[in-house]
Formats: structure tokens, sequence, C-alpha cells
């Protein structure tokens, strides 16, 4: 894999707030490809008949609310190059009664963003290069409904091969732990600190880890040491909506990091 212009970029706004920036013509393909009669939606709403949140699914326009439960609004952005749409991250516990459904409609409608954008093949002709793919965010009722898989860009290798063997991203700890503890939204459950791992070993691999049953993401092969290309990160028992937000919580901040060295 070589570097590709940027089409969009992951960002957490804070602890609750996800961030998509969207390049315009990434935008423009969205909203040809996200059409009201897209199969995927009678299937999700077929999935989650009894979820009030899913008897509509509003099209994007880029100006207003989209998705089930029109859980995605329209990001700002000072650049008029990009815009995109942030999400309001729900929390699992404590929330209303009409509101218990609302973390399954965010997930589907973000797995329907996630694959229009993986789908985008236009040039930007941006200057930045493609740091990260979410290619899998599976949505189901089942156990393990919550599998999320991303593809780490040569731009992410590189940068990751400058981290010091066997260290940790504290920033990136840090960022799943504050939207874990406001997905939970229960003071009485608050999980060890050393349960949040995003550490790194050379020559470029990261592994991010969050509470559970051995559960996170993990280079999907290490027979590639080349610095130079970039390589899978696959689920390993992401069961929970808790557990797959809080990971694209820590790949949101370790976008960031990346993003923000000028030498990546």
């Amino acid at each position: 894999m070589t570097d590709i212009p940027a089409w969009y970029e992951l960002a957490m706004k804070n602890r609750k707030t996800l961030a998509v920036p969207i390049h315009r013509k990434a935008v423009d393909f969205l909203h040809e490809t996200i059409r009201a009669d897209i199969p995927v939606v009678p299937v999700f709403q077929k999935e989650f008949h009894d979820h009030p949140s899913f008897q509509k699914f509003t099209i994007p326009d880029g100006k207003s609310k989209w998705g089930f439960a029109d859980c995605l609004a329209p990001l700002v952005t000072e650049d008029p190059s990009w815009g995109g749409y942030v999400c309001e991250l729900p929390a699992m516990f404590g929330a209303l009664e009409s509101e218990k459904d609302l973390p399954w409609a965010v997930r589907a409608t973000l797995a329907i963003l996630f694959t229009a954008l993986w789908l985008f093949e236009g040039d930007t002709k941006c200057d930045r290069p493609q740091l990260m793919l979410v290619e899998g965010l599976r949505v189901d009722r089942e156990m393990y409904g919550g599998a999320l898989s991303v593809t780490l860009t040569p731009a992410v290798s590189r940068w990751l091969s400058r981290q010091e063997d066997h260290s940790s991203l504290v920033e990136v700890e840090r960022a799943m732990q504050k939207t874990d503890r406001h997905l939970w939204n229960n003071p009485r459950f608050i999980p060890r600190v050393y349960e949040f791992r995003a550490a790194c070993r050379q020559p470029k691999w990261i592994n991010l880890t969050v509470p559970g049953n051995a559960c996170g993401l993990d280079p999907s092969s290490y027979s590639d040491e080349t610095p130079e290309r970039g390589y899978c990160l696959a689920p390993h028992n992401t069961d929970s909506s808790i557990q797959q937000l809080t990971l694209l919580a820590g790949l949101a901040k370790l976008h960031e990091l990346v993003r923000r060295d000028k030498t990546s």
C-alpha cells in the first residue's frame, strides 16, 4: 500500500463526540451513494424491527442531521475543502427509556458511513495522506455483534516505527478510558486503568486493548515487518457496543497523534 491523498479522518472532539472530517469530493460521493433505497437500510430495519430508532432512516444532504435517529450532524470546518459529520456517542446506562436503542442506531449509521467511505475511489488532491480505513464495523443482535477492523496506512506504520519498543501511547489509553466511562455512565462501575492499553512494539506494531476477555485490536499478521507497508488491525472478542465505540475513540486519538506530527 502506498500513500493516498486523504479523503476522511477521525477525531474525538471530547470524550463523547466522534468527528469524521470528510473531503468535499468524498462528501459528494456519500450523497450520491447513501440513498433511501440502499439495501442495507431495510436489512437493519428488519434486524431491529422492535427498536423505535430504526423506523426511519434520513439520507445525508450535508445541511441537516441524518441516519437512524438522525444521529449524525454536519461538521463545521474552517477549511472549505472539508466537511464531514459529528456523532454524539450515547451513554449505555441511565438513559431515558426512549433512548435505550440509540447505541444500536449510532453503530448502524456509522457502519453505513464507513462502508460508503471505503468505496470512495476519487482523488482529492489532498496534500495529507490517508491514515486509516475503517473496513469493518459489524452490527447485529448476536453476542458477537461488535466486531471492528481497520487498516493502518504506511504513514501510520512509519510513525509507529519511530516509537520506543514496548512503549505505551498514554494519550490513546486516556482517550479510551474517558470514552468508556462516558458510555457506561455508571459511577459504581469504573474499569481498572491497566485494562486500557495502546502498546507499541517494533518494528511497527500496535495493539489496542480494552476491558473484556482479551478484547481489542491486534495486527492480523506479523509477517511483513517493513515500515513502508501498512497493515490491518483485526478484532478479538469485541462483543459489545461499549468495546467497539471505545476502540473507535482510541483509533481517533491515534489518528490525531500521527496527524499532528509533521514528520509523518
